[in-house]
């Protein structure tokens, strides 16, 4: 767990550290935000603004986690949490003119421990379903390849809809 921890916090710094160059980069080959003329006037200060900034949280956290990772369940979870944060707070200097470091800071101000356990608990119960689903499909399989893509995209669509259950059920139970 320390390892992962690391990780999240060398991709922090390689995105602070890195992040004014890359824009610079962005903005110089004209990555910029096109606005539509036509459209509402509060969308015209966004022209020009970069639109590939996620790719650098996404850079960051990925040459950071990937060495550093045991690549187990709750690692990957917390990447995933990782990302969604950092591309929250690119997007949110953007959309509400907040800086991504005090996005990020307000952020893990508001995260209270449960949030994380549950986050990992949701994930191993997705974990299983998943599993459960896919080796379940996987036994009925006949029809040689077009039998297993139809399998495939049966297992697929069946996870999709039990892990949205599941997330019901999850947030009638924890969110109360």
């Amino acid at each position: 767990m320390a390892r992962v921890l690391v990780a999240a916090l060398v991709a922090m710094i390689i995105a602070i550290l890195s992040g004014p160059t890359f824009i610079a980069f962005l903005r110089k080959n004209e990555f910029g935000q096109h606005v539509r003329e036509d459209g509402p006037e509060r969308h015209l200060e966004k022209q020009g603004t970069p639109t590939m900034g996620g790719l650098l949280i996404l850079l960051a956290a990925s040459i950071a986690f990937l060495p550093l990772s045991d690549y187990t369940l709750p690692a990957l979870t917390i990447f995933a949490n990782a990302i969604a944060i950092f591309g929250a707070a690119v997007y949110s200097a953007s959309a509400l003119n907040v800086t991504p470091a005090a996005y990020i800071l307000q952020t893990l101000s508001l995260l209270a421990p449960g949030d994380i356990w549950q986050g990992l608990a949701k994930s191993v119960v997705f974990a299983v379903l998943i599993t459960l689903i896919g080796v379940s499909t996987g036994f009925s399989v006949s029809g040689g390849a077009e039998g297993v893509g139809r399998a495939t995209t049966r297992s697929v669509v069946l996870a999709i809809c039990y892990i949205i259950v599941a997330d019901m059920i999850f947030s009638f139970f924890l969110n109360r």
